[in-house]
């Protein structure tokens, strides 16, 4: 098929959805596409790049870069676009470059590192649950500077012009007291990349034509360390598509840019694309009415307008064991419905409760020989990063000359087991590394593979390999669900004090004993993130959603009454109990 056929091809596949074809067919320079769970994200996206190919956008040796926060979204974006090209020309995948901003970087200083003082970055052991301690040996006034600095980052209150002045200290000090213990924190790793770019601008220009476009996902996941970058990358010639979704924000705690949609169309004057058509709900009335009621509730909390009263299946013990008597009968009752459906039940937070909910329901299903996959576990957590520091020893010792094939996974996961003591997480980091090892088998070239094993598990970024399990049954945080999917969704622990948690009920202004949502002009903000929260976790389910509510729950060592979370007293939430 020649260029411009396919191009007819592409518009003619989307003449049903004109919000999407709009996008695909964008001629601005900058766009912002606001995409909803469901309305045709990934599509649009992969849509749009084999768009600008067919009309010969992407020429010669240049590409486009697709960036995201997360491994997990540039796995996707990847794995989306090879699908795409399948059985076509593959020169045309190796025209997308997918990485997540950690990743972009970590590419650029193995080859202009030493510019900056960074020589051989695969040398430098990265710094997470170990960072605080290793500050301990800076001087008050470095220490000073990397305070503010990162926690400038992290609170999201920094803006681009005092990041710019503020680099150029912050890096000095990595110098001088990390780089020659040859550690390199987090942060750094963009930093060292955005020195490079104030400082050499031929490098800079080299990778602006090189990557002739730049598309995000995730957009507003997006600290002001990689709005940053992408400012920098996105010269007078670059296209700029961005996808996200401002009900998505979840990661303010990381220091993602509140309101980052709005503010970058504002102030870059990019045409704003809002999806419209909810295809993964599209004949399920009842998702699909409770997706547009939070939407329409997130945009104006405190509008009295009418919306459908939407139904939600609920299951309600009168204690936190009998809640999860509950939550194992249904998930027995759906896997002997389909015994290829998967399920997840995601929780707020970690605590007493939840590992009480988990260890009750990991005994029900022991029981019916239904596998459970625990991944409550915290990314940062001593247990998880020493894990795949020593996974990545090991592997490179083992694999030195060649990368790992598909027969050898179990063998060497075997030796991994063996090798490592026992923790509570044990069995979940074997069950991901196994999802792990046989995707990177079975989807990343064998030149590149040993590479990729290694810069993920040195990232600390198995996690992001969980949808990858084939269990049948997922537990999970809701913030680690986010960009997963799973036939049905439990949303459990769903009452006040977990879901908000003490924090969020702070925020919200809700006193002792209280669940009646009231939005005032003061708790707005509050209120739309808590909102956010339940929308990420009830969006990950492709057929149904079900919430799971006890009439206890421990407070501190004592277990005391409460009730049901506020969403549940929302004139248009109806709870169905189901026996």
């Amino acid at each position: 098929m020649n260029n411009e056929k396919l191009a007819q091809k592409i518009i003619s596949e989307n003449l049903d959805d004109p919000t999407q074809l709009s996008v695909i067919q964008a001629q601005e320079k900058n766009v912002i596409v606001e995409a909803p769970a469901g309305y045709g994200k990934t599509y649009t996206m992969v849509s749009m790049i084999q768009y600008w190919m067919a009309k010969d956008y992407i020429k010669n040796y240049k590409k486009v870069l697709c960036l995201s926060f997360s491994v997990s979204a540039a796995r996707r974006m990847k794995e989306s676009v090879g699908l795409a090209f399948e059985g076509k020309s593959p020169e045309l995948a190796d025209k997308v470059f997918a990485t997540n901003f950690h990743g972009l970087c970590r590419g650029i200083l193995r080859k202009y590192g030493y510019l900056v003082g960074l020589r051989d970055i695969d040398k430098y052991t990265n710094l997470g649950t170990t960072q605080a301690t290793a500050y301990k040996s800076l001087d008050s006034e470095s220490l000073a500077i990397v305070n503010t600095f990162e926690s400038g980052i992290s609170n999201a209150n920094v803006s681009e012009k005092m990041l710019d002045s503020m680099i150029f200290n912050y890096n000095k000090v990595i110098r001088n007291g990390f780089l020659c213990r040859s550690e390199l924190p987090y942060n750094s790793i963009i930093t060292f990349v955005l020195e490079l770019f104030y400082k050499f601008n031929d490098v800079l220009s080299f990778y602006r034509d090189y990557f002739v476009a730049i598309c995000v996902d995730e957009f507003q996941d997006t600290n002001m360390l990689g709005l940053s970058l992408i400012h920098k990358l996105v010269g007078k010639e670059n296209k700029f598509i961005a996808f996200g979704d401002s009900m998505q924000e979840v990661y303010g705690f990381l220091g993602a840019m509140p309101d980052l949609i709005s503010q970058e169309t504002l102030n870059t004057e990019s045409k704003y694309v809002r999806l419209k058509i909810n295809h993964r709900f599209h004949t399920n009335r009842l998702m699909r009415t409770l997706d547009a009621n939070f939407r329409s509730f997130r945009e104006n909390p405190q509008s009295q307008y009418s919306l459908p009263v939407t139904g939600i299946q609920a299951l309600h013990g009168t204690t936190i064991p009998e809640e999860a008597d509950k939550i194992s009968s249904l998930i027995n009752r759906m896997l002997e419905r389909n015994s290829d459906n998967r399920i997840a039940v995601l929780v707020y937070q970690k605590g007493r409760n939840t590992d009480a909910l988990i260890n009750k329901l990991s005994f029900n299903l022991d029981e019916q020989n239904i596998k459970l996959f625990d991944a409550t576990f915290d990314e940062n957590s001593s247990i998880v990063v020493d894990f795949q520091e020593r996974v990545a020893l090991m592997y490179q010792e083992k694999f030195a000359s060649r990368p790992i094939m598909k027969l050898e996974i179990d063998e060497f996961i075997d030796e991994i087991s063996h090798e490592l003591s026992n923790t509570r997480y044990l069995d979940s980091l074997v069950n991901l590394l196994r999802a792990f090892l046989s995707g990177a088998a079975m989807k990343v070239r064998s030149r590149h593979r040993s590479e990729f094993i290694i810069d993920t598990l040195l990232s600390n970024s198995l996690r992001q390999s969980i949808g990858d399990v084939k269990l049948p049954v997922t537990v999970s945080k809701i913030h680690g669900s986010k960009g997963l999917e799973w036939d049905y969704v439990i949303i459990a622990n769903f009452e006040q004090g977990e879901f908000p948690n003490y924090y969020d009920s702070r925020a919200i202004g809700f006193q002792q004993g209280e669940n009646q949502l009231i939005v005032t002009k003061d708790n707005i903000a509050a209120v739309r993130e808590f909102v956010n929260k339940f929308y990420v976790g009830f969006t990950r389910a492709k057929h149904g959603v079900f919430v799971a509510f006890s009439d206890t729950r421990y407070a501190g060592s004592q277990l005391q009454r409460t009730q049901v979370c506020c969403l549940a007293t929302l004139h248009f939430i109806e709870l169905r109990e189901l026996s």
